[in-house]
């Protein structure tokens, strides 16, 4: 008859092994004895959540509002995901939460607190987006832009970035713990676009953060407008007079410009 020891957790911590679990067999004579061990099946819904986040952060500022655009991915590493919180920073207000398996959602203003119901909950690597706005006055307005964060992550990073359309421009930009990177490392697909598809504000600048967040202090001006002329002038000397034909070719390269007026030379 032969005995094998298999420790439980009070024998694990007598010998040092502290954290495994164990039994004692007491095999029969037998020729070849085996033991058959079959491990205990992973419950999801009982492990404690740990998740990683990245967001990708996109503001177009423009006359009188600043609209933001964020693509949240969850990535979890042990349990379920059923819910998220999200601290939405000062000033903006949540417009709409889609894409993924998103739920029931609610903003508070007075907390700055967006709560996310994910429907189903999510194991496995998962997206939604998140839509909002700041109200401003009229150009040019100064404003301070920071991204979105995600409670209870064990890790998170992203990207910060700045589109403009044709209305406004960046004036005195000064990023505060964030890291420049190349515009085209940013996902493209959050510019707003029209009903053609093209894309109506252009990527200027774009930052990466880390687990400390950033900040980006601006100011708002308002596309001064401008005027390319391409022009050819022809002068004919009669006996009693000068004749000066002028062909001009004029490109408006910034809207804004409504009328087109000439200095005549004297005479």
């Amino acid at each position: 008859m032969a005995m094998l020891v298999l420790r439980t957790d009070e024998g694990a911590a007598e010998a040092g092994t502290a954290g495994r679990s164990g039994a004692t067999l007491v095999l029969a004579p037998h020729a070849a004895p085996f033991v058959q061990l079959r491990p205990r099946q992973r419950d999801l819904a009982t492990e404690a959540t740990q998740f990683f986040v990245e967001t990708a952060n996109l503001y177009v500022p423009g006359p009188g509002v600043v609209n933001g655009f964020a693509r949240v991915t969850v990535r979890p590493v042990q349990g379920r995901m059923t819910s998220l919180e999200l601290e939405i920073p000062a000033g903006l207000t949540v417009g709409e939460v889609s894409g993924g398996p998103v739920g029931a959602w609610r903003f508070d203003p007075q907390s700055r607190r967006l709560q996310v119901a994910i429907e189903p909950a999510q194991a496995a690597v998962f997206q939604f987006e998140v839509e909002t706005q700041l109200g401003a006055g009229e150009l040019p307005f100064a404003v301070a832009l920071e991204p979105l964060r995600v409670r209870g992550a064990t890790g998170e990073a992203g990207l910060l970035a700045l589109a403009f359309g044709g209305e406004a421009q960046p004036e005195g930009v000064r990023a505060t713990e964030l890291s420049a990177v190349n515009p085209q490392d940013f996902e493209a697909s959050l510019l707003p676009r029209s009903r053609e598809g093209q894309p109506l504000a252009t990527l200027q600048q774009v930052w990466r953060y880390g687990p400390t967040g950033g900040r980006v202090e601006l100011k708002i001006a308002p596309v001064a407008p401008e005027v390319r002329v391409a022009g050819k002038q022809v002068l004919s000397l009669d006996d009693d007079r000068m004749l000066l034909a002028v062909e001009l070719r004029a490109a408006i390269t910034r809207v804004g410009l409504f009328k087109l007026s000439f200095a005549l030379p004297a005479g």
